[in-house]
Parts: structure tokens; sequence; C-alpha cells
């Protein structure tokens, strides 16, 4: 039931048990298991410290209302990178918006990734950059089930869509986000 074969044609070893592939090397050097990889187990099997998932990418984070959203136009500057792995996701982002408008409710950044687990303030999220606002942002606590989280300043008053400054270059957060999906 269980063999090691190459496959000549497209060059990868591959390590079967029980009739079905488990593991491949490819070409390139990349190494796949179906079912993720046991690290600091030796032998064994153990759920735990199973590594399972592991993903990487960018993302778009915005601003959003609670009640309704603002129209922005954001400049090119504006991106986000993550990396998930396992059950944890390291989410880096900037925002700097050229034109702001409309919108109502408490003030939120959005579009993370993947959501925050259910509880609400389970994540830990670090601004270290924020300049161009009528107040800023000193902190922020996430919403669950959500992708979003909302924007505090430093009394403790929530932001809300009235704090965007409608100008070029403006209402700029860059953070990172270290939080469990």
């Amino acid at each position: 039931d269980g063999y090691i074969q190459y496959a000549h044609d497209t060059r990868y070893l591959r390590f079967a048990t029980a009739g079905t592939e488990r593991v491949r090397i490819h070409s390139n050097g990349v190494l796949s298991a179906a079912n993720g990889i046991a690290l600091g187990v030796g032998t064994a099997n153990t759920a735990s410290n199973v590594l399972d998932d592991y993903e990487e990418g960018t993302w778009t984070p915005v601003y959003e209302g609670s009640s309704s959203n603002p129209t922005i136009t954001y400049d090119g500057f504006t991106n986000g990178t993550y990396n998930k792995i396992g059950n944890m996701v390291f989410a880096r982002g900037y925002i700097r918006t050229d034109a702001t408008s409309g919108g109502s409710g408490g003030l939120k950044l959005a579009g993370f990734p993947f959501n925050f687990a259910s509880g609400a303030y389970t994540a830990t999220i670090l601004t270290t950059s924020t300049f161009g606002w009528s107040t800023q942002p000193a902190f922020t606590l996430n919403d669950s089930n959500a992708d979003t989280v909302n924007l505090y300043d430093a009394s403790g008053n929530g932001l809300t869509t009235s704090n965007l400054t409608n100008a070029a270059n403006k209402n700029v957060i860059s953070f990172l986000a270290v939080y469990q999906v």
C-alpha cells in the first residue's frame, strides 16, 4: 500500500501510505504535505504541533462608517500585506487619503484579510504612525467575527467619520495587527 515514486516526465518525487499520496517534493525543491507537518514531536503525530496552513498575500485596508460608509479617494500608497501561519494572522497596512466626504457613525478600519475571532478585543493592533487628522487615532478595538476595528482617540472617545480630513495626503495610519482566526 505504500510507495515512493519518481515521476520522470514532471520531475517530482512522491511518497504514499495506504495507497494515497501524502508528500511530494517538486522539481524546484518545494515540499508539499497534504495534511500538514508535525513540528518538534519527533515521529509522533501530535495534532497540536501540526502546521497545516500557511498563506501570504496582499489586501486593501479601507475606512468605513458604522452607519454609512464615507466616499473616499485613497492615494496610491494605500496597501496591505499579510502572513497567515496556522490560525495566526500578521497583517500590515498603510492608508492615506486624498479626498473624503459623507458617511456617518463610528469610524472603522476595515478590510482585514480574515475576520477576527469570536469575542471582541481579541487582536493586538499597533499603530506605528498617524498624521493628517483633525483628531489623531490613538488605539483600536476589533469587532467580533468581523474584519473591522474601531478607532479611538487618546481620551477613549470613539472617532467618527466626521474626524476624517478632506484634503490630499491626510488620514494616514500605518499599523500592524496580530490576531487569531
